[in-house]
C-alpha cells in the first residue's frame, strides 16, 4: 500500500466552478487556474469521493488509476498534468478538453438525420488506436511490460475536440502489472456492448480486449447499425460465449471486403486469432483507406462537430464566462476551496471504478439546469468521462488575466525589495554604460551580457525601454555542432532582419507609436545550459529559441524557464521527452517545438525500409526465401533515443513481419559515443542488410569502415540528415558510388518554393553560404512565431506569458500566412483586424497540438550529393520521394546521383 503525499502537493490557486458528474470512484470539477500576472486557464480537477477516502482499497485504486493516468503522454490520450494530496483530498488534475464524445456526436448527427461520412469515422478509430497502442506498450522503469488494458474502450470514452483531435478518456478502470489494488470478486467492469468474450467471462484480459472492442466500434461504423441492437447483457454474453458475430457483409452486402475482413480479425471471439496489437488493426484501416484516396482528418472531424454543434459550444461558453466573472484571483498559495455539498446523492457502486449512468441521472432533479446542459455538452451521456485538452481560451477570461496583471506584477515587484530603476539608462549609467536594463516588473538592473551571452542589437535599443528582447541558446562552439548551429544562430538574425527591414521592428499595438526595436541576447550553451538559461530569464527575455539538445531542453525547461514563464521555441532536438515536459496548469503551454518531433519520423522510416530498401536488396539477391533480410537499429545509449527507437521499431515491417515475429532476424544495440568500438563489433558479427541509425551519426564511419573485404554492405537511414559537406562520413564516401546510394536521410524538404526564398535570403546577408540541404529553416520559423506572439499578445511590452499565451492565436481558424519578409505587412494587418492568422512556417504547418507543442509536416527521403566540380560526395539533396504527412504514405519517385 503507499503511503499518503505529504500535504501541500495540491494544485495552487485553483477554483472549482462547477461539478461535472460523480462515479463509483471519485467526483470530477471544472476548475479556474489563477496564476501569476493574473493568468487563468480552465482544467479539469478529479478528486477521491470523501465518502471512501478512509477506505484503503478505494485509495488504493484511485492512486493506480492516476499513477497509470500519468505515465500517458500521448498526443491520442487524454494528459494528466498533475496528481497529489491537499491536506483534504486526494486528487488528479487534466487538461480541459472542448468538444463532444463521439458517442454524442453519433447520437446528435443521427438526431437531426446526418451521415457522418464513412472515411471520418475510420479515421477517429484510427487515433483511438494509437492512443491504445501507447498505453499498451507501456513498460516500468526496468523495461518491464505492464500490460495495460483500458477494459472500457467505447464512442463514449472517445472525446473529439472542436479543432479535430481525438482523445481516448477513462482509464479509470484500466488495469496495469503494477497495481496493487485488486478486482472486486463477481464485478465485470466495462460495457458490456463492447466487451470481449474473454473480459465478460471474467478471464484474464490483455490489450486483444481493447482490439475487440474498436472492432465493436468498426463494425457498426460500416454497417450504420448497433452490434448488440435490442439486447439485455446477458443475451449479449450469451452472444459472445456462443461466439456468433454477424460479418459486416451479412448485414449490409455493400460493405467491402476489406472492411470485412478486418472487423472478422478484430472481432474473432478467441483472442489469438485478433490483431496482435492497435498499431496493426491502426495499419489495415489506414492502408484500406490510403487504397480509397479518403482525405479524412483533424480538418473533418473538427467541420463537422462546428456545424453541429456551434450553438451548443456557444451556450458552454457563454456559461463558463458566467461563472467565471466575479470571483476574486486566489492568491498563489490558496487550496481547492470546499465545494457546498450537492444536492445529488451518491450512488453506490462501490470499488468497480464504473461510471453512473441511468440512477445518476434520475438523480439530477435538484441540480440545475445548466449543470445538467453542460454535462452533455461536455461529457458522454454514461457518465464520469473526464473532459480533458484543448484550449478554450474564452475572451472573458483573457480580459480579466490582462486587467489583474499590472497589480500582479507591483505585487511581485515589492515582496522583492525597494525598486532601484525605472528606465534602462538609470542601469546603464549605474553600470558604467555596459548593457544592462531595467527589468519593469521587479524595478531591478539586469545585465544582458554575460560570460556565455552577447547581444545583437542597433545602437540605441539598449537604451530604448520599448525594446522587446529574445533570447537564443544553440551550441555555436561545439565539436560536432558548431557548424549548423552558427548556421542556426544565423537563421535567427535573419529573421529580426526580416522584422527590422520590412516593418522597423515590432509594430506597437498603440495608435501612432512608432515600432519597438528588436533585439538578440545570444547565448553559447556548449560548455554550460543551466548558467546561460538562469541569465535569460533573470534578463525577463520574452522568449528564448534553440537548444542544442533533446535532454537539454527538458533539462532547462523544467528547472528554469518552466518555473520563470519563460516560453521556449525549440528548433533542434527530435525526442518525444520535450513534447512530455510539465507544463503549469495555471498559464498557457510555454514550450512549442518549431522542427518535427521524433513521433512524425517513424512511419516513413517504416515505409522506406519496407517499400524500398528491401525490393532493393531483394534484386541484388543478397536475400531470398531462404535467406530473409537482417536489420539492426543502433541507438545512442540515452533515454531520449530509445524513445524513439521503440517508436520505429513498433511500426517496423520487413520479411513480410513485424520485428517481434522476425525474431533474430532483428536486433537493437545501444553504443556509447567515447567508446563505440564494441558496438561495431557486434553490429558487424551480426551482418545487418539495413542499419537504422537513432541519435547520432557518429558511429557510421566506423561500421563501414569494419565492413571489410565483405560481400555485402549495408544501406543506412536515420532520422534527421546525414549531410554536413566536411564531415568525415562524406569524406569516406568521397567518390565512391557504392557508398553514395547507400547512405539515407530522412529530414522537412528542401525543395519548397519557401525554402528557396529562405536560402536565397540567407546568402544575400552572410557571406558563408548555404544550400536547401542545409538550410536553418526551424529556427527561422521559431523567431516568426515568437515575434508574431509578442504582437498579437496587445501589449506594448510583451512578457514571456504574454507571448505563450498569444501563440493560440497563430493557429486555425485564421486567414493563411507564410513567413518570410514579403508577408510581414500583411500578417500584422490581418492580427490588428482580427486577433489572428494561421501561420505556415518553412520546415512545418505550425498546426500546433496544445498538448504536445508539436506540429506536423512532410518530410524528403534525403540522399548524398555530388559534387559538381570534384565528382567527391557533398551536401545531402531531396530525393524528390517525400513522406506525405496527410496521406500517411510515400509518394514520388527516388532519384539520387
Amino acid at each position: 500500500m503507499e503511503s499518503p503525499p505529504q500535504p501541500g502537493s495540491s494544485a495552487r490557486g485553483t477554483r472549482l466552478l462547477l461539478e461535472l458528474g460523480r462515479g463509483g470512484m471519485g467526483i470530477v470539477y471544472l476548475a479556474l487556474a489563477h496564476g501569476h500576472g493574473g493568468f487563468t486557464k480552465l482544467k479539469v480537477v478529479k478528486r477521491l469521493r470523501p465518502d471512501i477516502a478512509d477506505d484503503p482499497r478505494a485509495r488504493q485504486m484511485f492512486l493506480d488509476e492516476a499513477k497509470l493516468a500519468a505515465r500517458l503522454l500521448h498526443p491520442n490520450i487524454v494528459q494528466t498534468n498533475e496528481v497529489g494530496f491537499d491536506g483534504k483530498h486526494y486528487f488528479m488534475e487534466m487538461e480541459y478538453l472542448e468538444g463532444q464524445s463521439f458517442d454524442a456526436l453519433q447520437r446528435r448527427a443521427g438526431g437531426l438525420d446526418v451521415a457522418i461520412p464513412l472515411d471520418t469515422q475510420l479515421w477517429i478509430i484510427t487515433q483511438t488506436l494509437a492512443g491504445l497502442h501507447h498505453a499498451h506498450e507501456q513498460r516500468d522503469l526496468n523495461g518491464t511490460p505492464l500490460n495495460v488494458v483500458h477494459r472500457d474502450v467505447s464512442p463514449h470514452n472517445v472525446f473529439l475536440t472542436y479543432d479535430g483531435a481525438v482523445k481516448v478518456l477513462d482509464f479509470g478502470i484500466a488495469k496495469a502489472a503494477d497495481t496493487q489494488s485488486e478486482t472486486t470478486t463477481g464485478v465485470v467492469k466495462g460495457k458490456a456492448t463492447y466487451m470481449a468474450p474473454e473480459q465478460a467471462a471474467h478471464k484474464p484480459t490483455d490489450r486483444r480486449a481493447d482490439i475487440f472492442a474498436c472492432g465493436v466500434m468498426l463494425w457498426q461504423a460500416v454497417t450504420g447499425q448497433r452490434l448488440w441492437a435490442g439486447m439485455n447483457d446477458f443475451q449479449i454474453y450469451v452472444k459472445l460465449t456462443e461466439g456468433t458475430i454477424p460479418s459486416p457483409r451479412s448485414v449490409q452486402p455493400e460493405v467491402s471486403e476489406a472492411l470485412d475482413a478486418i472487423c472478422v480479425k478484430a472481432l474473432a471471439p478467441a483472442a489469438a486469432n485478433r490483431y496482435g496489437t492497435a498499431a496493426e488493426m491502426q495499419s489495415a484501416i489506414e492502408d484500406h483507406l490510403e487504397a480509397t484516396g479518403t482525405k479524412a482528418g483533424p480538418k473533418t472531424v473538427a467541420k463537422l462537430l462546428g456545424e453541429l454543434f456551434a450553438e451548443r459550444r456557444a451556450q458552454v461558453q457563454a456559461e463558463i464566462e458566467a461563472r467565471s466573472k466575479g470571483a476574486p484571483t486566489l492568491a498563489a498559495t490558496a487550496e481547492i476551496p470546499e465545494l457546498a455539498p450537492p444536492s445529488m446523492t451518491p450512488g453506490t457502486a462501490g470499488f468497480s471504478g464504473q461510471s453512473r449512468t441511468t440512477t445518476e441521472s434520475r438523480q439530477e432533479s435538484k441540480r440545475t439546469r445548466f449543470d445538467r446542459r453542460f454535462r452533455r455538452a461536455t461529457l458522454a451521456a454514461t457518465g464520469v468521462l473526464i473532459v480533458a485538452s484543448g484550449v478554450l481560451a474564452a475572451v472573458a477570461l483573457r480580459n480579466k488575466a490582462a486587467k489583474t496583471a499590472a497589480g500582479a506584477e507591483d505585487a511581485a515587484g515589492a515582496a522583492l525589495g525597494p525598486r532601484e530603476c525605472a528606465k534602462n539608462a538609470e542601469c546603464m549609467r549605474s553600470h558604467g554604460g555596459e548593457p544592462w536594463v531595467c527589468r519593469k516588473d521587479r524595478g531591478k538592473c539586469m545585465p544582458l551580457t554575460s560570460e556565455d551571452c552577447t547581444i545583437v542589437s542597433e545602437p540605441g535599443d539598449v537604451e530604448n525601454d520599448r525594446t522587446v528582447w529574445f533570447g537564443t541558446m544553440l551550441p555555436t562552439t561545439a565539436k560536432f555542432k558548431a557548424e549548423d548551429a552558427r548556421i542556426l544562430q544565423r537563421g535567427i538574425e535573419l529573421a529580426r532582419h526580416d522584422f527590422m527591414t520590412e516593418v522597423k521592428g515590432l509594430p506597437s499595438p498603440q495608435p501612432n507609436a512608432p515600432p519597438r526595436p528588436i533585439g538578440l541576447v545570444t547565448c553559447n550553451d556548449s560548455e554550460q545550459t543551466l548558467r546561460p538559461a538562469r541569465h535569460l530569464a533573470d534578463a525577463g527575455v520574452a522568449a528564448v529559441i534553440g537548444f542544442g539538445s533533446s535532454g537539454e531542453v527538458v533539462e532547462i525547461a523544467n528547472q528554469v524557464f518552466i518555473p520563470s514563464h519563460t516560453p521556449i521555441f525549440v528548433g533542434l532536438g527530435i525526442s518525444q521527452a520535450i513534447a512530455s515536459v510539465p507544463q503549469p496548469p495555471e498559464g498557457p503551454r510555454f514550450l512549442y517545438r518549431t522542427t518535427l518531433s521524433a513521433l512524425y519520423y517513424q512511419a516513413p522510416i517504416s515505409l522506406f525500409l519496407l517499400e524500398v530498401i528491401e525490393p532493393l536488396v531483394q534484386k541484388s539477391k543478397v536475400v531470398g526465401p531462404d535467406a530473409p533480410m537482417r536489420v539492426a537499429l543502433v541507438r545512442r545509449k540515452e533515454s531520449a533515443s530509445l524513445s524513439i527507437a521503440d517508436r520505429i521499431s513498433s511500426t517496423l515491417l520487413f520479411n513480410g513481419k513485424s520485428v517481434v515475429e522476425n525474431e533474430d532476424n532483428y536486433r537493437t544495440y545501444a553504443f556509447d559515443e567515447q567508446k563505440p568500438l564494441e558496438t561495431i563489433a557486434a553490429v558487424v558479427d551480426f551482418r545487418p542488410h539495413a542499419v537504422i541509425i537513432v541519435g547520432s551519426n557518429t558511429i557510421i564511419e566506423g561500421l563501414e569502415r569494419a565492413w571489410k573485404n565483405a560481400r555485402y554492405r549495408p544501406y543506412y537511414v536515420s532520422p534527421g540528415s546525414l549531410i554536413n559537406t566536411n564531415s568525415d562520413l562524406m569524406k569516406l564516401i568521397g567518390s565512391d558510388v557504392d557508398r553514395r546510394r547507400r547512405f539515407f536521410g530522412v529530414a522537412p524538404p528542401a525543395k519548397t518554393m519557401a525554402n528557396f526564398r529562405l536560402v536565397d535570403d540567407y546568402n544575400a546577408l552572410f557571406s558563408e553560404k548555404i544550400n536547401g540541404a542545409t538550410s536553418p529553416a526551424s529556427t527561422y520559423d521559431a523567431f516568426y512565431v515568437a515575434a508574431y506572439a509578442a504582437f498579437a499578445s496587445g501589449r506594448d511590452q510583451p512578457t514571456g506569458p504574454d507571448v505563450a499565451a498569444a501563440v493560440t492565436r497563430l493557429i486555425p481558424p485564421g486567414r493563411a500566412v507564410d513567413v518570410g519578409p514579403t508577408r510581414i505587412s500583411e500578417a500584422i494587418t490581418e492580427i490588428s483586424a482580427t486577433g489572428r492568422i494561421d501561420l505556415n512556417g518553412v520546415g512545418s504547418s505550425f498546426d500546433f497540438d496544445p498538448a504536445t507543442g508539436d506540429a506536423p509536416g512532410d518530410l524528403a527521403i534525403v540522399c548524398v550529393g555530388i559534387d559538381a566540380d570534384t565528382k567527391l560526395a557533398s551536401d545531402g539533396i531531396d530525393s524528390g520521394m517525400i513522406y506525405d504527412a496527410r496521406a500517411h504514405k510515400l509518394v514520388g519517385a527516388m532519384h539520387c546521383p
